[in-house]
């Protein structure tokens, strides 16, 4: 099986940002493989699906609780990108 991490882009108004919008990457769930799991796979995902969100402006919404619980305790760094 693949390794997989659900996602959704979306737009919300906001006075206090420099357009009147924000935009947020909501990253509901994740998936690894039992085989793949413990090799670093859901983190690469995640690494990926910050460094896009970084690039494209987006503020980052995880509530899936791997990325939550596990991944960002480990990327402090990323945090800035949090809502």
């Amino acid at each position: 099986g693949d390794a997989f991490a659900q996602f959704e882009c979306v737009t919300y108004p906001n006075d206090g940002a420099p357009h009147g919008y924000e935009s947020v990457l909501d990253i509901p769930h994740t998936y690894t493989p039992e085989e793949l799991r413990g090799r670093g796979v859901a983190a690469r995902l995640c690494d990926t699906l910050f460094e896009q969100a970084r690039i494209e402006g987006y503020r980052v919404r995880p509530t899936c609780t791997y990325v939550s619980k596990t991944f960002l305790p480990q990327r402090p760094e990323l945090r800035e990108l949090v809502k």
